[in-house]
C-alpha cells in the first residue's frame, strides 16, 4: 500500500464538524445568539451566521466561522412580494452553497425563510422563538411616547428633531405592526409546525407552540457563572440606589410603558436614579446616566447598586416574557423588583423579587428601601445566592446540546 493510500485512509475516519446556519434579521451583538452559538462551537459543532446588521459582538470569543451580510428590507420583513422573494433568494443561495446540516431561526422573519427553503432542500431546522412574535405584535400598539424625564429638579427633554418626528413615526408605526400581526400569525403557525424542534424563553410560550409541536423546550436567557459577581453588597453606601437597564426617551410599546416610573422619579428624595443604556440622558445628580455598556462589563459595573427595576407598568403580554434584564440584575446581587403580571421571572427567581400591581405600590416599595437600604442587600444576596445555583447558562446549555443531537443523529 501507498503512503498517499495510508493518509486518504486516516483522513476519510475524521468526521469533520457538522455545520450549523443561524439566520436572524436582527444581526450583532446578541446576547442569546453568541451564547448559543459559542455553546455549540465548544460542544463541535462549525457555526456560521447569516444577518442583516454587525455591530460587533457582546462577548470577546468569536463562536462564528463565518458570518454573511444580506439585508432585511422592511417590506421583506412584513412578508410583500416581491421583496420577501428576493430575500428568500439570496439565503436560498447562500444556503445551496453552504449545504449545512441544519438550520436554527432566531426569529419569525428568518423562520419564515428558513422552513421555506428547508421544505425544499430536506434540511432540518430549529425555530428559535425569542419573543412571541405573533403576541408582541398584536399587543405592539397603541405606542407610548416619552419626551422627557424629571428628577427633582432635573428634567431632560428629546431633541426638538425627535419630538417633531415622534406623531408621523407612531403612526408608521401602527401601520407596520397591524401588517405585521396578520402575516406574523400566519407563519408562526406554520413555522412552530414544521420545525424539527423549538426552543423558547418562558414556558408559557411553550405550552402555546406545544399544540402544534411536541418538541418544544425552554431556554432562558441566563447568564454564564463566570458572568457572576463573587458577593453581593460590597462598596453599597446610602443613599438608595435603583438602577434600570434599558432606555427611557422614545417610543414603546405598551408591555414597556415607563410612564409611572417616570412619574415616580420627580418625588424621588433620598435616593439615586442610575439609568444604563440611553446615551440620550445625561448625567445631572440624583439621576445618573450610565449611556451604553459593554455586555461584559455590565454586571460587574450595576453590582454596587441596591435595586435593579423592571419598571413597567403591569400588562397581559406580560405572562409570556422573560427579560434578561431581572437575570443580569441577580447575577450582580441586586434586590429585584418587577411587575407581578412577569409571572417567568417570579417562577424563576422563586419569589425572592419583590413585584408591583401598580405604581402606586412601586412608590410605597420604593420608599420603603430608600429608609431601608441594608435589607435590599441582604434580599440581593440571597437572590445573588439562588441564581449561581439555578439561574446559570452553565445550568441549561445541556439541553441545547440534546435537541441538536436528537436532529442530527
Amino acid at each position: 500500500m501507498e503512503l498517499n493510500d495510508v493518509n486518504f485512509l486516516v483522513m476519510s475516519t475524521i468526521a469533520m464538524p457538522m455545520k450549523i446556519l443561524h439566520v436572524s434579521h436582527g444581526g450583532l451583538p446578541d446576547v442569546r445568539v453568541e451564547k448559543e452559538a459559542l455553546t455549540l462551537r465548544d460542544f463541535g459543532y462549525d457555526i456560521s451566521f447569516v444577518r442583516s446588521k454587525f455591530n460587533g459582538l457582546f462577548y470577546e470569543r468569536n463562536p462564528f466561522s463565518r458570518v454573511i451580510n444580506i439585508p432585511f428590507s422592511l417590506m421583506a420583513k412584513a412578508g410583500i412580494h416581491p421583496w420577501w422573494g428576493a430575500l428568500r433568494r439570496k439565503l436560498l443561495s447562500v444556503v445551496t452553497e453552504m449545504k449545512p446540516d441544519l438550520i436554527h431561526a432566531h426569529d419569525i422573519i428568518a423562520g419564515s425563510l428558513v422552513a421555506s427553503i428547508s421544505a425544499e432542500l430536506n434540511i432540518p431546522f430549529i425555530y428559535d422563538d425569542h419573543e412571541y412574535w405573533s403576541k408582541e405584535t398584536a399587543y405592539g400598539y397603541p405606542v407610548v411616547s416619552i419626551c422627557k424625564v424629571s428628577v427633582g429638579n432635573f428634567e431632560v427633554k428629546c431633541s426638538v428633531k425627535n419630538k417633531i418626528l415622534l406623531v408621523p413615526r407612531n403612526l408608521k408605526y401602527i401601520a407596520r405592526m397591524a401588517v405585521c400581526t396578520k402575516v406574523y400569525k400566519e407563519w408562526e403557525s406554520k413555522v412552530v409546525a414544521m420545525a424539527s424542534a423549538v426552543i423558547t424563553v418562558s414556558e408559557e410560550i411553550a405550552k402555546e407552540h406545544r399544540k402544534l409541536n411536541s418538541e418544544v423546550i425552554v431556554i432562558p436567557n441566563y447568564p454564564f457563572l463566570k458572568e457572576m459577581v463573587e458577593n453581593g453588597g460590597k462598596a453599597r453606601k446610602a443613599p438608595l440606589k435603583i438602577v434600570y437597564i434599558g432606555k427611557i426617551l422614545g417610543m414603546h410599546p405598551p408591555y414597556r410603558d415607563l410612564r409611572g416610573f417616570i412619574n415616580i422619579m420627580k418625588d424621588l428624595e433620598r435616593c439615586e436614579v442610575v439609568i444604563v443604556g440611553d446615551n440620550d440622558i445625561k448625567t445631572a445628580y440624583p439621576l445618573i446616566s450610565l449611556g451604553v455598556i459593554p455586555h461584559r462589563e455590565l454586571i460587574k459595573r450595576i453590582s454596587v447598586y441596591h435595586v435593579g427595576l423592571l419598571p413597567w407598568a403591569p400588562h397581559p403580554f406580560h405572562r409570556y416574557c422573560n427579560p434578561n434584564k431581572a437575570y443580569e440584575y441577580a447575577a450582580a446581587g441586586l434586590h429585584v423588583i418587577v411587575p407581578e403580571s412577569l409571572a417567568p421571572v417570579r417562577y424563576s427567581l422563586k419569589n425572592l423579587c419583590e413585584t408591583f400591581r401598580s405604581h402606586s405600590e412601586l412608590r410605597e416599595l420604593l420608599a420603603y428601601y430608600i429608609d431601608s437600604p441594608e435589607e435590599a442587600i441582604e434580599r440581593g444576596r440571597k437572590i445573588l445566592t439562588l441564581a449561581k445555583k439555578e439561574l446559570t447558562w452553565d445550568n441549561i446549555e445541556h439541553k441545547l446540546k440534546g435537541i441538536y443531537e436528537r436532529i442530527l443523529t
